[in-house]
């Protein structure tokens, strides 16, 4: 898979498990009329396990070794 940066994933994470959790709570709070709150809480847990595969790319990137050379070579190229 590609490399994403980890600034990204954690916004993605950050996103997905709180309108994961958001969705879940609002599907059990709402009255069972129709089967709206239903859809809710099958889509909240949906975005809870989004979140989860995000966190999982998170915590098991390689780090990027050569990241401080990179930005040394780029500071000297603008200068």
């Amino acid at each position: 898979m590609k490399k994403i940066p980890k600034k990204k994933l954690k916004i993605l994470m950050a996103v997905f498990l709180g309108t994961g959790i958001w969705g879940i709570f609002l599907g059990m709070i709402l009255p069972l009329t129709s089967s709206f709150p239903m859809y809710i809480t099958i889509l909240g847990v949906t975005q809870l396990g989004l979140g989860g595969f995000f966190g999982w790319r998170y915590l098991t990137q390689e780090p990027d070794i050569n990241n401080d050379d990179n930005k040394r070579r780029r500071r000297k190229r603008y200068r």
